[in-house]
């Protein structure tokens, strides 16, 4: 029996009714002939009065559809274009009717070079390009760069000159200067360095000449395209291959271009050009905003008057209100050119419909980059659930899609608002889990680049899986090897070196070195595969499949949630980033793997493909200005528009004048910065235009103000006209789940509110539990929960390292041992610094050194320190001398023999590592070893606790255990501490000491006590407790004895007094 066999049929669409027009759209419509301006500001219908204008040449005036050429600036726009055309004409064509200006030229420079028997085209990317250039500076550099400036020499090797040297490139090269026209400009305006570029251009083009296929970059091939169109033969038979003539976008035309639409219809032919002078943003591409202010007088017609101006007045996309913001950002651009010899500027002056919603704008400022961000997403999730709106329909425009999208996604995501970025506002490298494999990738292939900051960061990646836990002690382990050898290597350089050696990792244990051993591995595979000379693709995907991300993330995609969304972005990324390598190799073969990379930090189109894609599912839109162009929604946020940041005044391509290049080809020779700071602003301002004319209905925009921030609203939110921002309160309730957890449990908590208030925020947690919503569920709020990793720190085949300070800083409190020695949270460094400076004029005094040289060395030692401002420096330094007194008047009265300062040591007790230093070990009269500690604190313990002082006491059992045999000294005799600080007395250091341990009616005290401290490090929960320390701890905002840290355990019962415990955490 057969199967049915199926066809798909495509439903046929009814054919769109034609539009209504308005009297100047009709105008343009029923043009006779020969150019033709349209000024066409936001919402106006230009796109609609271009169809409109095509399809009556072809069925009322019956031109063939391919003897109509339109043409305009991106992929989508042309694609768009075609659909509306042949949907209104209800028919195909044989050719395409809309195409972009470089496919154009790109098809006639091929046409003519089959036509000559010469092989077709190749166009180089961004990327090739660069790579060549790049190469041929490095071989000038190696060659002495003898035709460069001197000052120009350190940076050719760079990759930030070889882009800068591109684009001045591509500018001369659209304004049809030569090589030869380069140099000889830099001589006549004294710029050595246009010289030197003249040349390398030069070098450059007769090294692409001699290649067996020609390659010209997109800037080349508009040129080549001109020239072609030089020849008066080949001008006449490509003019009479077209009857009519549209271009789109006219604003963001480049002299090029203008220079190829002259030579196709020029001299009066049937040309119209459709723009908004107001809505210029390409010029760092190069376009001339001048082409379209001076149309009318470039592109006469046949009779040699200025061409015709219609300017369209309806706008059809906003109300009144929303024109009025616009308007009041319009007017303070450039005039544009008049219709018909009337006022200028008459594309401004738009109309709504009758009956248009009047629409809405707000401009908010935030205190913070944290807070604009909640703002964000409040305002997003307020119109979708109060207002209905679908989450497509609304977007978020920024400036910078390098330093504000990765921000804001990460914001809006966690705040539950979906949204899609368009694979080229976020460059592929920039991607979280992208990122490690390329810089795995780059430091196999190059070991010299791994440093310490490079180790650490590709430890805690998703290759490594190290917190900072996990790295802490990953670098005391390899610290207490080095030691052992005798060693004094920092930290960081031990990472770097356990990465290039995984040898290094042999005596660490296995769950401590997992993260080394793990990324040195993937290292290892990286250079030795690309030594047997694989391609990038292979590297990549054996470092993929080594890294066992693979299963990991699709687990967590399977799991559905945040957590699965964000591996399902992650995924997409990896996807991308194998095609790109696929396309790279299939392009530059062999594909080798350093030069993979290049390409890939020289993308300038970041993203996985060139063309457009449509966002995925109902999402919020998160875009730039540049990219939103032609766009338009009923919500739109203008975020961060900061002054600095909008505008943007940082001059472009500065090293070679890039600018003053473009205004020189122009006749332009007033090139001060403050003229091109001015140019600047102009863009800048239309850039903002476009960004406020996106909306339909609702526009909000937001910056960040306060009297706690350096951050400056931008000037632009003044000309929208509409006051001063609106300041956002710090108390605002946010509409997020979060929030409304959060104040459904302040009131189940709050023993002072109505029971049936009380039940009623319960029944509603419970029903935000059902449905899995984070943190509503009891189980999941603090000091409830159960611990988040219940093995101990120490694994029980570990030693555990304890000094005697930190003996006695547990035993104080055992979460401030761990935040600072596990963690790393530390003191003010200016403290530090301070204690530092008195124990070093210590050693100095013990080996001889009176307080005139005590006083010199403090003068070169405190030049380098840095204690902030002057007032603070001289208190610091009085104290510093005060304390030094203190100790030398003690020292000098002190009648036990010295027998050593700063005196390491380390000894074992089972599985227990006792190590320290101490500042001054003594020989009393009868041979026993006396440990000084020196205090530079105000803190000191009261005398009845100086029989039991934790750190004094190991201070002794380190002595009891042989630990200074080596000079004769194993009893302990006692020990002191010596306050030369604001413990001690006002004129002289106040001596606090502990008997020897051999007196006390319990000797054994100081081993019990190490040993259940070395057990409560070792342990998984540790204990917060109030003390004395409690006023200077640095983290006292982070432990749940304070208010200010309730929020991390459980709150401190009421009425109990210091030392009982206030908390747990694991």
């Amino acid at each position: 029996m057969s199967r049915p066999a199926y066809r798909l049929v495509r439903r046929a669409a009814p054919p769109p009714a034609p539009p209504r027009l308005d009297e100047q759209q009709r105008r343009v419509v029923a043009h006779p002939g020969g150019p033709l301006l349209l000024l066409a500001g936001p919402g106006t219908g230009k796109t609609t009065t271009i169809v409109e204008a095509v399809v009556d040449r072809i069925e009322r005036r019956g031109l063939p559809p391919e003897r109509v050429l339109v043409l305009t600036f991106s992929r989508k726009a042309a694609h768009e274009l075609r659909e509306r055309i042949t949907a209104r004409l209800r028919r195909t064509t044989r050719q395409p009717l809309a195409l972009t200006f470089h496919s154009y030229a790109y098809a006639l420079v091929r046409r003519e070079l089959l036509a000559l028997d010469d092989a077709p085209p190749r166009l180089l990317s961004g990327p090739e390009q660069l790579m060549e250039i790049r190469e041929l500076l490095r071989g000038e550099v190696q060659d002495g760069a003898a035709d460069w400036p001197p000052a120009l020499r350190p940076a050719m090797e760079t990759r930030g000159f070889a882009e800068e040297l591109r684009d001045f490139g591509a500018r001369a090269t659209e304004r049809g200067l030569g090589p030869e026209d380069v140099s000889a400009l830099g001589a006549r305006l004294g710029r050595p360095d246009w010289v030197a570029v003249g040349r390398f251009l030069r070098r450059a083009g007769d090294r692409f000449d001699i290649a067996p296929v020609p390659a010209f970059d997109y800037a080349e091939l508009v040129r080549v395209a001109v020239n072609l169109l030089a020849d008066p033969q080949v001008r006449l038979r490509v003019r009479a291959e077209h009857d009519a003539v549209f271009v789109d976008e006219y604003q963001d035309t480049d002299p090029a271009q203008e220079e190829l639409l002259r030579a196709l219809a020029g001299d009066g032919g049937d040309l119209v050009a459709v723009g908004d002078p107001d809505q210029s943003i390409y010029g760092f591409r190069g376009a001339d905003v001048r082409g379209i202010l001076e149309f009318p007088d470039r592109f006469r017609t046949a009779d040699g008057n200025p061409a015709p101006v219609v300017a369209l007045r309806t706008c059809r996309r906003f109300g009144p209100q929303l024109l009025a913001a616009s308007r009041s950002v319009a007017q303070r651009l450039p005039a544009a050119p008049s219709p018909d010899g009337s006022r200028v500027n008459q594309h401004r002056e738009l109309d709504a419909p009758p009956g248009a919603d009047p629409g809405s704008a707000r401009v908010l400022r935030a205190e913070s980059a944290t807070q604009e961000a909640a703002l964000i997403a409040d305002t997003l999730r307020r119109a979708h659930l109060v207002d209905g709106r679908p989450w497509s329909r609304m977007a978020v425009v920024v400036r910078s899609a390098v330093r504000q999208v990765p921000v804001l996604r990460r914001a809006l995501l966690a705040a539950g608002v979906p949204v899609t970025v368009s694979g080229d506002e976020l460059p592929l490298g920039a991607e979280p889990v992208v990122r490690p494999l390329l810089n795995l990738m780059r430091y196999g292939l190059r070991p010299g680049l791994l440093d310490g900051a490079r180790a650490e960061e590709l430890l805690t990646s998703p290759l490594g899986g190290a917190d900072a836990v996990g790295l802490r002690r990953l670098g005391r382990a390899l610290r207490e090897l080095d030691r052992a050898e005798g060693g004094r290597r920092p930290t960081s350089a031990l990472l770097v070196a356990a990465l290039r050696r995984p040898e290094e990792l042999t005596l660490v244990a296995d769950r401590v070195g997992a993260p080394a051993r793990r990324v040195g591995g993937l290292l290892a595979l990286v250079g030795e595969r690309a030594a047997q000379g694989r391609s990038a693709e292979e590297v990549l995907w054996e470092l993929w499949s080594a890294s066992g991300l693979a299963d990991e993330l699709l687990a967590r995609s399977q799991s559905g949630g945040a957590r699965g969304a964000a591996a399902d972005r992650d995924l997409d990324a990896v996807v991308a980033l194998f095609e790109t390598a696929a396309r790279y190799v299939d392009r530059l073969p062999p594909g080798s793997p350093e030069g993979f990379l290049d390409d890939i930090e020289a993308q300038e189109i970041p993203a996985d493909t060139l063309a457009e894609q449509a966002p995925a599912g109902d999402a919020v839109r998160l875009l730039t200005a540049h990219r939103s162009k032609g766009l338009e929604w009923d919500l739109v946020i203008v975020a961060g528009v900061q002054e600095g940041v909008w505008p943007d005044l940082r001059l472009r391509g500065s090293l070679l004048g890039v600018e003053r290049l473009v205004d020189a080809a122009a006749g332009r020779f007033d090139g001060t910065g403050a003229a091109l700071v001015s140019r600047l602003l102009d863009e800048e301002r239309r850039l903002f235009y476009v960004a406020v004319t996106r909306a339909r209905h609702e526009l909000v925009v937001t910056a960040v103000g306060g009297e706690d921030t350096e951050e400056r609203p931008s000037r632009f939110l003044t000309e929208l006209g509409l006051g001063e921002p609106e300041p956002v309160s710090t108390g605002r309730r946010w509409l997020a789940l979060p929030a409304l957890v959060g104040d459904l449990r302040s009131v189940v908590a709050d023993t002072g509110r109505d029971l049936a208030l009380r039940r009623a925020a319960a029944a509603h947690l419970a029903r935000l539990a059902r449905a899995g919503v984070r943190g509503a569920d009891p189980g999941e709020w603090y000091a409830l929960t159960p611990l988040s990793d219940p093995s101990p720190v120490v694994a029980p085949d570990e030693s555990i390292t304890v000094s005697p300070s930190q003996v006695e800083q547990f035993t104080s409190c055992g979460l401030r041992w761990l935040l600072e020695a596990a963690v790393g949270a530390r003191a003010a460094e200016s403290v530090q610094h301070l204690g530092s400076v008195v124990h070093a004029l210590a050693v100095l005094a013990a080996e001889g050194a009176d307080e005139a040289a005590l006083g010199r060395r403090l003068d070169e030692i405190w030049s380098q320190l840095d204690f902030g401002s002057r007032w603070y420096n001289a208190r610091q330094r009085d104290r510093a001398e005060t304390m030094v007194r203190r100790f030398l008047d003690w020292h000098r009265e002190n009648p036990r023999k010295l027998t050593a300062v700063e005196e390491p040591f380390d000894i074992r007790v089972g599985r227990i590592r006792i190590t320290g230093r101490v500042d001054r070990l003594e020989t009393d009269d009868s041979g026993r070893g006396i440990v000084v500690d020196i205090k530079t604190g105000s803190a000191r313990p009261g005398e009845a606790e100086l029989s039991r002082h934790p750190q004094l006491g190991a201070y002794q059992l380190a002595t009891m255990l042989a630990a200074f045999e080596r000079h004769g000294l194993t009893e302990a005799g006692g020990a002191e501490l010596v306050q030369v600080g604001d413990a001690g007395f006002r004129a002289r250091a106040r001596v606090q000491r502990q008997p020897a341990v051999t007196d006390d009616a319990e000797p054994h005290w100081p081993l019990r006590l190490v040993e259940t401290v070395a057990d409560g490090m070792s342990g998984s929960v540790f204990e917060a407790r109030r003390g004395d320390g409690c006023r200077t701890c640095p983290v006292r905002s982070c432990c749940p004895a304070h208010d200010e840290g309730a929020h991390v355990g459980e709150a401190p019962p009421e009425g109990e007094g210091q030392g009982g415990p206030a908390g747990r955490t694991p």
